[in-house]
């Protein structure tokens, strides 16, 4: 469900010479980001297995929040 809208502000924000950089820099985003909450989990589960559910939950919670706030609908 994430790819639409952030396709629709790749192409409204970046012109089509920018768009193959931009979006293999958000396409990488989610591998380097996997790898972020693998580390992640791995320190967690040392204190409690549930906490490796809920805090990339909150992570992702502020991000959403970060992005309703601060994204605009057109340059």
């Amino acid at each position: 469900m994430g790819f639409p809208p952030c396709a629709r502000r790749l192409t409204s924000w970046f012109s089509p010479k920018e768009r193959g950089t931009k979006f293999a820099i958000w396409n990488t985003s989610h591998s380097i980001g996997a790898g972020w909450v693998m580390l992640l989990n791995s320190f967690l589960v040392m204190y409690h297995w549930r906490l490796c559910l809920l805090v990339p939950a909150a992570l992702a919670m502020l991000g959403a929040i970060f992005i309703v706030i601060r994204l605009r609908d057109t340059p």
